[in-house]
């Protein structure tokens, strides 16, 4: 029984890599091609500042296509139960817009499919199908600051940080759907733009909702699978994610006190409260 687990483990490291690096050589191939350039020419004539603003985007906008693999997968793992009680409870709260989401894609690619006009890449229909979790993440940010843990606020640094990084990103992506829909993009430009932005409105709708739930519940929790899938599957020579684990074992640690001395002062508040009502 062991060999045939030991071989299924196997059998789906494999497999995550088989589906994980294509997807990543693919997003860089196809960014270098959508920005119409050469790096190999650049670089012999020594545009260095082209060359760092090409590598740049490319690695900004691919890096978003495997992600988003990591991050479906772990939702799936999450709502299996399989990543912990905290992930189940933030998948089950994502079900709704997700399977909206998905069937909303489905309805659009069916009439598509059946209309008889052939599709034109200059549309925006696919990357809005990915718009909303954007604007989705930004509300959800906007929500994070006004938590509280333990009787004290969540510091604003982080959820402010990342509202700015998501609203950057979603105005660039307005602009560039607007050129696209302006028809100022070539077909495989379009289509890269397009995945790219659904690609990137998925990452930050999950990783901007599960640090929604986690603040609520005033406790971080490090997912199983991705645990597994960067020591496993894309390994790391440093061990970051055992990294994490230690340094979220201390925060939790420092977040339940923090409860617990403002549980104890409610008590106490309550109590002096009811006495000078008696």
């Amino acid at each position: 029984m062991s060999a045939v687990s030991s071989m299924g483990t196997r059998s789906i490291r494999y497999l995550h890599r088989l589906i994980f690096y294509p997807i990543l050589l693919i997003a860089l191939g196809w960014g270098v091609l959508s920005l119409r350039i050469n790096p190999l020419a650049l670089l012999y004539d020594l545009q260095f500042f082209e060359l760092l603003k090409a590598t740049y985007i490319i690695l900004f906008t691919a890096v978003f296509w495997p992600i988003a693999y990591i991050e479906l997968v772990d939702y799936l793992h999450s709502r299996a139960g399989k990543n912990g009680r905290q992930y189940l409870d933030y998948a089950k709260s994502l079900q709704k817009d997700l399977v909206v989401a998905g069937l909303t894609a489905l309805v659009l690619a069916s009439i598509y499919w059946l209309d008889s006009v052939s599709y034109g890449f200059s549309g925006i229909d696919i990357a809005f199908v990915g718009f909303p979790f954007l604007v989705n993440s930004l509300y959800t940010m906007i929500q994070c600051t006004y938590l509280s843990i333990g009787g004290r606020r969540v510091r604003k640094q982080a959820p402010l940080l990342m509202f700015f990084v998501v609203l950057s990103v979603t105005v660039v992506a307005f602009w560039m759907l607007v050129k696209n829909a302006s028809g100022e993009l070539e077909t495989d430009q379009a289509l890269y733009l397009q995945l790219t932005i659904l690609f990137c409105g998925v990452c930050f709708f999950l990783s901007s909702n599960f640090l929604l739930h986690a603040w609520s519940q005033g406790r971080l929790e490090a997912s199983a699978f991705k645990r597994y899938f960067f020591s496993e599957v894309v390994r790391s020579k440093h061990n970051l994610y055992g990294r994490l684990d230690e340094k979220l074992e201390s925060l939790n640690r420092q977040l339940a006190q923090r409860k617990s001395q403002n549980a104890a002062a409610v008590r106490r508040r309550q109590k002096a409260s009811s006495r000078k009502r008696g």
